[in-house]
């Protein structure tokens, strides 16, 4: 009995999180109203980079980087963190919060695409049977019954969730073996660190004299969605598997619908409703075998 609470609690905390990155697209979507793409980037990923290493200096997890993690780290920080999030708030500068995560959701199918093309992975079936039904899902919820438009904010986002799924095969390239947790944490702060002079060379300082509720909103997405959630998500997966943790991932556009219509007034459209549903039947169909990793698409 107890073993099945602590599973259902697990399924519970799971389920918290995907709802908080699925309205954290909404909200970021609704920021950028008053703030640049590159400057509430970076503010969000400094504030959810201090949070994640007071806590892990607090649990005793933080380590002495070598030559070699150095190595390792600071491509994943470039291609995991700083292009990722680059390209992902220029994203939704032009893209609606809706079809930024229904992009995002072809992560896991991209993820094995490519290990099939440079880790030697092999070509299944089901992965292209998977591949036709997401790339169906995309055109439909995209371009609607009028096809697919390469807009700049599809481009970008495309761009961004590809640069994530690099750096998930670099890692399994290059077999990097730190606890992926602690690693994650110093590749987030490199790539932050990459971000803050970018984005203040490249947009006026000006903009940073926001409203309190603008800064407050910031600061407690920040903190929850890429700070706390991160740690509990990391914690479930050890709890559940990563095969379990990763199926609430499909949830995570569904909430983005109902958040965008609910804070935003964005409209649900059929053909966003077909392309999600196509999307979900591709990914699980090509990835719902035993895994060695998944995606957070929380940015």
């Amino acid at each position: 009995m107890k073993a099945g609470t602590e599973v259902l609690r697990s399924y519970v905390l799971l389920l918290l999180c995907v709802t908080v990155w699925g309205s954290n697209i909404v909200i970021n979507s609704m920021l950028l109203a008053d703030m640049p793409p590159l400057l509430l980037g970076a503010s969000r990923l400094l504030i959810a980079s201090l949070f994640l290493v007071v806590y892990a200096a607090s649990t005793k997890r933080l380590i002495k980087l070598t030559r070699r993690d150095w190595i390792f780290l600071l491509p994943l920080g470039f291609f995991g963190t700083f292009i990722s999030q680059l390209f992902y708030y220029a994203g939704l500068t032009y893209a609606d919060a809706t079809t930024a995560a229904l992009i995002y959701a072809l992560g896991p199918i991209t993820i094995a695409l490519l290990s099939a093309l440079f880790l030697g992975e092999t070509f299944t079936g089901r992965l292209l049977l998977g591949s036709v039904f997401s790339i169906a899902g995309v055109y439909f919820a995209v371009g609607g019954s009028s096809g697919l438009h390469a807009s700049l904010g599809v481009i970008y986002t495309f761009a961004s969730m590809v640069s994530v799924a690099v750096s998930y095969i670099l890692i399994r390239k290059w077999m990097y073996r730190r606890d992926p947790f602690i690693s994650s944490v110093y590749w987030t702060v490199i790539g932050t660190c990459m971000l803050i002079p970018y984005s203040l060379t490249n947009e006026s300082l000006a903009h940073l004299g926001q409203p309190l509720w603008v800064w407050l909103l910031i600061a407690v997405t920040s903190v929850v969605g890429q700070g706390l959630c991160f740690v509990i998500w990391n914690r479930q997966i050890n709890k559940v598997g990563t095969s379990r943790t990763s199926l609430f991932l499909y949830l995570q556009p569904v909430v983005t619908m109902i958040a965008g219509y609910l804070i935003l007034g964005t409209q649900i459209v059929a053909s966003q409703l077909a392309g999600g549903l196509l999307i979900v039947i591709g990914v699980a169909a090509a990835t719902l075998q035993a895994r060695k990793g998944n995606m957070v698409t929380e940015a």
